[in-house]
């Protein structure tokens, strides 16, 4: 059967993560060209405020009785440090972003970019599914713009970003919201294709829903009707 919409994942599926070293010396960098000053905790230390905030909220969200649930990121770290909040949202955002990425660096993954132009040729609604922050946006955008490619390829629609929703996959909703929107289109589930890297994440949930999934790594676990790199994906969509 022809596939008509394609549902990525983006980290890990669609972006490489690549780590960067230690992120102490860069964040007082960082910290000193915002603030003017040196800063006044280390990134460990923010880091474990980090943390504690988010495992607040998690528990909040699961009494509240969402299983899996997705926090706003700029919120937390504007707790956790709070002279953020002194910054226009311009700057704000900017610094969030430049932090996000003392940790890692990111870009497409390897022939994604020959695979996603001939999906769109060939007429292929692209969406995503992905716990994701706003931060996501931007580091997609740029890794997409490195190819000549903007983050229009993908339908709006046809998206779902984690952050915008307060939960998570691998929540049963989130592809139930996509499988409604896919009907919009006159699509059925088993004319979409979810590519994930994630057993758990991606390929169980969206198979339970009916969707055909694809899980991206190099030997898929045995559990995954379909499976292997983003060469071996091409070949499948086009067989």
């Amino acid at each position: 059967m022809m596939i008509k919409i394609v549902f990525l994942d983006i980290y890990k599926t669609l972006l490489e993560v690549s780590p960067e070293g230690d992120p102490e010396v860069r964040w007082g960098e960082l910290y000193r060209s915002v603030f003017d000053t040196e800063p006044r905790i280390t990134y460990s230390g923010l880091s474990n405020s980090i943390d504690s905030i988010i495992a607040r909220e998690h528990a909040a969200g699961r009494k509240a009785g969402i299983p899996y649930p997705e926090i706003f990121w700029p919120d937390v770290i504007v707790e956790a440090l709070p002279e953020l909040a002194q910054l226009s949202v311009v700057e704000r955002n900017r610094f969030i972003l430049d932090h996000i990425s003392l940790t890692r660096s990111l870009r497409l993954m390897p022939a994604a970019a020959g695979v996603l132009k001939e999906w769109i040729s060939a007429g292929i609604r692209l969406g995503i599914v992905s716990n994701a922050q706003p931060y996501t946006l931007p580091e997609l955008a740029a890794a997409l713009g490195s190819e000549d490619m903007s983050i229009d390829i993908f339908s709006l629609e046809l998206v779902f970003w984690s952050f915008q929703f307060g939960f998570s996959k691998p929540d049963a909703h989130v592809f139930r919201i996509l499988k409604a929107r896919a009907w919009n289109f006159g699509i059925k589930p088993n004319e979409c294709l979810v590519v994930g890297d994630r057993m758990d994440n991606d390929i169980r949930p969206a198979s339970e829903q009916g969707f055909r999934v694809w899980q991206l790594m190099e030997t898929p676990d045995v559990a995954a009707e379909h499976g292997g790199s983003w060469d071996e994906l091409r070949g499948f969509i086009f067989k």
